[in-house]
């Protein structure tokens, strides 16, 4: 620009400040607002917001900035100013604001010992049929219960009992157990805390009792019966620490009992809770310690299946932890030999021990010793007998061994034909069949087995492993593959029945590298009603979402930065009944770190994208929405700190808790990264950080650091294999390594040998997850 030309447009622009101060003055005003609150700079906030109501009243009015002087005093501790503030949003006629100021204004006056005025606040809240603003009202009743009981709140809240989900009729459930103690119903109070032990040990409510229990008590002073209960209790919490010394209590007393079962029993506990402790040789020690007595304290099992202390049934449950500590240990021959003795009595426990035995000789490359092991009568309805056939099959196929991994796959191939191949292995036989073929160097034949699994799920696990294979094929033979495929589709595109047959053609040649494919397809989706509107949907702008929520209060809070307390009310309102319905959805509860409601969206748009929709051609917009990112700034942050990929970090937070900060799980994991109390303690010391209690778990930034710490360690030890890093989330680095011990292909073998439900079921959507992630990742949110 001219120096002339810039002193006159210079010139304009400070004419225009002068001529029209207060519009421009009060738009950056309302930004720098917005900005502090956003950095949680309440001194500020509340500095800018006296000027904004002295120079720009109308605008401090019409946007209900007092509402938001009420959150800044509130947060500098001057309760008292900030309740009239938030009351008068719930007076008539009601403000747009009536709900976020009664949670507000309800959690102050809880704060301040005011309970019935609390109470009288929320029960228009309470009483609603469901949603998460009711949810949102209950935890904070019972969050303060927690702290100080109070009998009055406790009873008004009951009067709603029926409306509170079960996690929260325990938890207060759990307060009455306090209630009654102190009015001195001790023995009423102990009868309901059995109760609610014994329902379920694993949530709030039991960590609730059993801390309460425990306070200011000696372990030596609490009686035999409720020690069992607390060893339970504690075990359940996963707070091993805490098991472990009661167990030793309880082991120290029934020393002196004249029948052996209870003290038998005790150790055998204690060696578990050893083991689970990692504390192996302690372990090893109490097995050995009850199988010195099993000659001495033997007896006939009630019924079939006993397994109480001094049944043939018990002692082969201790062998059979024994035999699986020595395996950990590394003293495979001592295993083998206890697997073999559990194997001789013909308990529950036998069928299973001869499976152990079988993977111990695939992991040790003794194929045909292991092969021989599977055919046995013994084990041929055994759980775990198809994963130890797939991994025999894999690694047989790494060993070039095509007739081996043949006949292995001739076993899998007949349980499918009688019905006996149960999911995920009956989707994923097209996958090991194709493996087969590819030992046998029949590259040709691979790639068409593999082919209806890659172009029908193409995001999945076994898909991903395909891709992997497929990348090795010799560039020639991949290019001849891909102009097969074109051909074929070509030819096939005269007819509307051929477009589908087309289309899985074109895919597939897309897959494996062929820009060409990718514009045959696109032409291919442009002409089918399935996928055609998915190629031209809409987009929204960051600036516009806060305007676009449904809600006039959550729009409100949003502009505001207030994301927590907008979080309810956007997941009360939203519409998932079309594609624009549902990115917009997943968007706006992105942007309000409303997890839950943005995965659910997510979700319904994920049911409008056919499986096989090649993701390279959906528009950004459907991806950002199929991928939400809430949290965002704090999963940014802990990313670049600890070195660990956000892709990743999504992708198992999206697993473990469906972005839900209030998740618990039947394990005792809680928190947005489900963490138990040992892993977040175990990251917490790596970080150098304070150890945390159980309540802290829900705190999405603790959750999402000790999480993404404990990652970062199963990524090292697992050299930045993302595939065995989650599969040690789940079920532990010890297990997994004894999963993909060797594998040359990780996942894979994962795929194959997983032998626990849940972690089988775990790995496959983490990897899906991360699929998508990556997928998703040039589209990255704000």
């Amino acid at each position: 620009m001219a120096p002339r030309l810039r002193r006159i447009s210079l010139a304009v622009l400070v004419t225009a400040l002068l001529f029209f101060p207060s519009a421009s003055r009060a738009a950056t005003l309302e930004e720098q607002i917005r900005e502090s609150t956003r950095q949680a700079n309440w001194t500020r906030v509340l500095e800018l917001l006296v000027v904004l109501r002295n120079q720009q009243a109308d605008v401090y009015i019409q946007g209900d900035y007092d509402y938001l002087t009420g959150r800044a005093l509130a947060s500098l501790g001057r309760v008292d100013e900030a309740l009239p503030r938030f009351e008068r949003f719930t007076q008539s006629p009601p403000s747009r604001l009536a709900v976020p100021a009664r949670l507000a204004a309800a959690q102050l006056r809880l704060q301040k010992g005011e309970g019935r005025r609390a109470m009288e606040l929320l029960f228009p809240l309470l009483e609603r049929q469901d949603g998460a603003v009711l949810r949102k009202a209950a935890r904070l009743v019972l969050n303060e219960l927690e702290l100080r009981p109070d009998p009055e709140v406790h009873g008004l809240l009951a009067t709603v009992r029926k409306r509170l989900a079960t996690r929260e009729r325990r938890r207060l459930d759990a307060v009455e157990v306090d209630i009654l103690e102190r009015s001195g119903q001790g023995l009423k109070a102990e009868e309901k805390r059995l109760s609610l032990w014994r329902e379920n040990r694993r949530d709030d409510a039991a960590a609730l009792l059993l801390a309460r229990q425990l306070a200011g008590k000696r372990i030596e002073d609490v009686s035999l019966e409720t020690l069992d209960e607390l060893v339970a209790t504690a075990r359940s919490q996963r707070d091993f620490e805490l098991a472990e010394r009661l167990a030793h209590e309880r082991l120290g007393r029934t020393a002196s009992l004249s029948e052996p079962w209870p003290r038998l029993t005790a150790l055998f506990e204690l060696g578990r809770l050893n083991a689970a402790r990692g504390h192996f040789q302690e372990s090893e020690v109490a097995y050995r310690k009850i199988l010195a007595e099993e000659k001495a304290h033997a007896r006939k099992a009630g019924t079939k299946g006993d397994t109480t202390a001094g049944t043939p049934g018990f002692y082969a449950r201790v062998r059979f932890n024994l035999a699986a500590i020595l395996e950990r240990e590394g003293q495979i021959e001592e295993a083998i030999k206890e697997f073999r003795a559990v194997e001789s009595v013909k308990e529950s426990t036998s069928g299973l021990a001869a499976i152990q035995r079988a993977r111990i000789e695939i992991r040790r490359g003794n194929l045909d010793r292991a092969e021989s092991i599977l055919k046995e009568p013994l084990v041929l309805r055994q759980p775990g007998r198809i994963e130890s056939l797939v991994h025999l099959l894999v690694r047989r196929s790494e060993a070039s061994d095509a007739k081996g991994a043949a006949r292995v796959l001739l076993i899998l191939e007949t349980m499918a034909k009688r019905r006996q191949l149960p999911e995920p292995w009956k989707s994923e036989l097209p996958l090991w069949r194709g493996r087969v073929a590819e030992a046998g160097g029949q590259l040709g034949a691979a790639f068409a087995s593999y082919e209806g699994l890659l172009v029908d799920s193409p995001y999945s696990a076994a898909g991903e492993v395909i891709r992997t294979r497929v990348a090795l094929f010799p560039q020639k033979v991949r290019e001849r593959l891909a102009l097969e495929r074109i051909q074929e589709g070509r030819a096939l595109m005269g007819s509307a029945r051929g477009l589908d047959a087309a289309r899985k053609r074109f895919t597939a040649a897309a897959i494996l590298g062929y820009p060409q494919a990718r514009d045959l397809l696109r032409d291919v989706y442009a002409n089918s009603p399935a996928y055609a509107p998915l190629l031209v949907a809409p987009e929204f702008p960051d600036g516009e979402l806060p305007g676009l929520c449904g809600d006039a209060a959550a729009c409100q809070l949003m502009l505001f930065g207030l994301l927590a307390e907008a979080d309810p009310l956007v997941r009360d309102a939203r519409d998932l009944s079309s594609i624009g319905g549902c990115i917009l959805a997943s968007r706006i509860a992105e942007v309000a770190d409303a997890g839950t409601s943005a995965l659910e969206a997510s979700e319904a748009l994920l049911r409008r994208v056919p499986r096989g929709f090649y993701r390279p051609l959906l528009p950004a917009g459907i991806l950002r929405a199929m991928a939400p990112r809430p949290f965002e700034t704090a999963v940014s942050a802990t990313a670049r700190e600890l070195g660990v990929p956000g892709e990743l970090i999504y992708a198992v937070m999206r697993q473990e808790s469906r972005f839900d900060r209030e998740a618990v799980s039947p394990a005792a994991a809680r928190g947005l990264m489900q963490l138990t109390i040992p892993t977040a303690v175990e990251a917490a010391v790596d970080l150098s950080d304070p150890a945390p209690a159980y309540a802290d778990l829900y705190d999405p930034l603790k959750s999402i650091r000790l999480g993404a710490q404990t990652l970062k360690k199963l990524l090292d030890r697992f050299k930045g294999d993302m595939a065995p890093a989650a599969a040690a989330y789940n079920a532990g680095p010890g297990q997994t390594l004894l999963w993909c011990e060797g594998a040359s292909f990780p996942l894979e073998t994962l795929l194959a040998s997983i032998n626990y439900a849940e972690t089988r079921t775990y790995v496959r959507h983490v990897v899906a997850n991360w699929l998508l992630y990556r997928s998703a990742g040039s589209a990255s949110p704000r």
